[in-house]
């Protein structure tokens, strides 16, 4: 029984440890288009200032 224990133990692990690289994935993705957003309205203010 101890054995079936861990092994639950570790698959929860390996899967919770899955679902948050995904989350931060997501979140990084998100972040880098807001970002690029950002850089490329700058960019064209900058240009329309000209």
């Amino acid at each position: 029984m101890d054995d079936r224990r861990m092994l639950s133990l570790s698959v929860v692990y390996r899967l919770v440890r899955s679902l948050l690289g995904l989350i931060a994935v997501l979140v990084r993705r998100d972040l880098s288009k807001d970002t690029q957003l950002l850089v490329s309205r700058h960019a064209e203010s900058a240009v329309l200032r000209r």
